[in-house]
């Protein structure tokens, strides 16, 4: 409305006096100093009606501007107050294991809805690694509703998932936004709060919190129950960093008194359900144990490395003994064998026996390290490969292969190629059978015969495709540090791939690539693309422009050449990054043939190549039984679990979750205002939305401007009539 203050404009332009136009200058005056004008009391507004329909217009701006509405009687009003929303959210994850854990929850769920009121309602969720709603929205009926919910929390006790308590926090959010705004449309003031039990332990998954944009009229209650647990020392499994041993974590809490632990090791061999016998290691260790001293003083974590060359245990388990209340992470098991872990699948590469081929420094790059179970088969047919399983399949000399037309149907089916082209004419009829970039099946057209003829879809290339051959070494130019395959490398102490390079490369047009619908991975010296990436399908073809056959590059003999070709794998599930063990919750999925699977508790499943088994609900060996023998993956819980100090409570305030107030009345009044503020300028903006008052206020201007107009005109022309000598101010 400040606007309407530029009504002084016209008053002050009415008021204003203009020298004449005309001017005759007198030499009896010449030697006289001129002096202003100076105005009498005649100095007065001549046209009225002027100045009020100017004024009149700058008002009416105003007003159109603001937006003017008529409020109707049919304003929100609450019936029966404001409605409130309690959804008690419990972590039901590993590390509520712990010993007088469920005693504390049991007593924070019949406090949690302390303060509610008739008419509120309750929902009941539970989470670990997946969330999972107990009891949908029910009216809150005192201790009834207090006594079905202890119920069902009785009826799912803590399992062994990790504890994704941001994801689990943001989704309970989502879902209370969801419930309050479909109570509010029919009228009603609501608020929520959540109230989320945990133990808040310092390995908590916090990520999706920070930058969720939380509803005002939500508030969250914080119920930490770890603090009555004791104490807690765990056991992980690491990563083993050299073959032949297993590498272990002992953690301990910052209130542990204990420091003296030892870890037990008892092993069997593959297929076997006793465990071997072994030799002692200590007075008091059973024949098929082996006992490893640990000190771990509190508040820190040691990591030992175990041999295993002097057993031939295949399997077995790993176990914290010492003083530890808490048992739910004391113990790990762990398997020797990985068989089955990475599937490769090659043609065109050469002889695996004949020094310098492409098959010889495959071989030898990943057979070099025991420890990584490879399985590398060359094949004469692409229908070799078992419909949906998962490979690594990596070729040459493409044209030589008979079903060159089942390649787009595997890579379509989710299987991932690593192709090294040896000639244009090889690249040329590779890509138009495989319709790059143009999401066109080859055979939607044919010349009758069944020969397809997607040639004409295929985008052209400005230049063609021709081989380099480089007296001196062609070095990488340019690579996107941001892409998965060299995301590793990122660092700088990694980042150096100054020898690496290139002697016969297949120069490609880069401006085909991107309108193919590519992606350029890497690029060699001279803007020409050395690893180009397509998605076909479910699987992913990188174009790898040179290879690393003797006298064609040095990628082979350079300390890059494993690492470059373990990140292309990783991004395919025919490789876990050599992992010697799952996660509670892991998906396995068997490679080529048809298994058995046979689970710690004793259930019995078959699960189908190519198909995902969705992972155990508790740690231990899981036996698989296929074509090739019997072999165990180790399942264990998430190492995080066992950091079980009450440290997330200060983060998740820091990341900006709204933390209930301490007064209840006062926080339910705020919220109840809020909530009706909130609901009347809704109600406001919809009527003025409906009526558009500023509409009609600016067609009155417009008819007022045509109006000011004319009567300006008149004035000017009616005082242009007066005889001279004659003067109205």
């Amino acid at each position: 409305m400040l606007g309407g203050l530029a009504i002084a404009g016209p008053i002050l332009f009415h008021l204003i006096r203009r020298s004449p136009e005309k001017r005759q200058d007198f030499s009896s005056l010449m030697f006289l100093e001129p002096d202003p004008p100076v105005f009498s009391k005649r100095s007065r507004i001549s046209h009225w009606l002027l100045l009020l329909l100017r004024c009149l217009v700058i008002l009416l701006l105003s007003l159109a501007f603001a937006r003017p509405f008529l409020r109707t009687d049919d304003r929100v009003v609450a019936p029966g107050g404001l409605v409130t929303h309690w959804m008690i959210v419990v972590d039901r994850s590993a590390s509520m294991n712990r010993d007088g854990v469920d005693d504390a929850v049991a007593r924070s769920l019949r406090e949690a809805l302390d303060g509610s009121r008739p008419g509120d309602l309750a929902l009941l969720a539970a989470f670990d690694g997946d969330f999972e709603i107990l009891a949908d929205w029910q009216p809150v009926e005192s201790s009834t509703t207090t006594s079905a919910f202890d119920a069902l929390i009785r009826q799912t006790p803590a399992g062994f998932g990790s504890t994704r308590l941001g994801p689990s926090l943001v989704q309970a959010a989502q879902i209370m936004d969801d419930r309050m705004a479909e109570t509010g449309s029919r009228g009603s003031q609501v608020a929520g709060h959540i109230v989320l039990i945990s133990d808040f332990q310092k390995g908590a998954q916090l990520d999706s919190v920070q930058g969720f944009e939380w509803n005002e009229l939500v508030d969250v209650a914080l119920v930490s129950v770890g603090s009555e647990a004791p104490p807690n020392a765990g056991l992980a499994l690491l990563e083993s960093d050299r073959p032949g041993f297993l590498r272990v974590q002992v953690s301990n809490d910052a209130e542990n008194l204990n420091e003296s632990f030892q870890v037990v090791m008892t092993g069997q061999t593959s297929g076997n359900v006793e465990p071997q016998t072994g030799e002692e290691s200590d007075a008091g260790a059973a024949p098929n144990e082996k006992s490893y001293p640990v000190r771990v003083p509190a508040g820190s974590s040691r990591v030992i490395s175990i041999p295993m060359d002097s057993t031939d245990w295949a399997n077995g388990q790993l176990e914290l003994r010492g003083e530890d209340s808490s048992n739910f992470d004391n113990t790990v098991y762990w398997a020797g064998s990985r068989v089955g872990n990475f599937n490769i699948r090659t043609f065109g590469l050469g002889d695996e026996n004949a020094s310098g081929t492409m098959a010889f420094f495959l071989q030898r790059a990943f057979g070099a390290d025991e420890s990584m179970p490879v399985d590398i088969t060359p094949l004469d047919s692409i229908s070799d490969l078992v419909a949906g399983a998962q490979y690594f399949l990596i070729g040459a000399g493409l044209q030589d292969l008979p079903d060159l037309d089942d390649l787009r149907q595997r890579l379509e089916q989710g299987v991932d190629f690593l192709w090294l082209p040896r000639s244009p004419q090889e690249f040329n009829a590779v890509r138009t059978a495989l319709a790059l970039g143009t999401g066109v099946e080859p055979d939607q057209e044919n010349d009758g015969d069944g020969t397809a003829t997607a040639t004409a879809t295929v985008p052209v290339m400005t230049s063609p495709v021709t081989v380099e051959n480089s007296r001196s070494m062609v070095l990488l130019e340019e690579i996107d540090w941001t892409h998965p395959v060299f995301q590793p490398f990122r660092d700088p102490q990694f980042s150096n791939f100054s020898k690496v390079g290139f002697y016969r490369y297949l120069k490609l047009p880069a401006s085909w690539v991107e309108p193919a619908g590519g992606r350029v991975v890497a690029s060699l010296e001279g803007d020409s693309p050395w690893l180009v990436e397509f998605v076909v399908g479910d699987g992913r073809l990188w174009i790898m422009t040179s290879g690393w056959e003797s006298g064609e590059s040095v990628l082979a003999r350079s300390s890059k050449f494993l690492p470059v070709l373990l990140s292309l794998a990783q991004s395919t599930g025919a490789w876990r990054s050599g992992s010697s063990q799952y996660s509670i919750g892991d998906a396995w999925k068997p490679f080529e043939s048809d298994v058995a699977l046979r689970t710690p508790d004793g259930r019995s499943i078959e699960v189908a190549a190519g198909e995902s088994f969705p992972g155990l609900e508790i740690p231990g060996l899981v036996t698989v039984a296929g074509p090739r023998g019997e072999y165990a993956i180790p399942v264990n819980l998430d190492p995080r679990e066992s950091l079980c100090s009450p440290s997330a409570v200060a983060q998740l305030e820091t990341l900006g979750v709204p933390l209930n107030p301490v007064d209840v009345e006062e926080r339910d009044s705020e919220q109840a205002r809020a909530a009706a503020e909130l609901a009347a300028t809704k109600k406001d903006t919809e009527v003025e939305s409906a009526q558009k008052n500023w509409k009609w206020v600016v067609a009155i201007v417009a008819a007022i401007l045509i109006l000011e107009t004319w009567l300006a005109g008149w004035t000017s022309r009616r005082q242009a009539a007066i005889p001279a000598g004659e003067s109205t101010v």
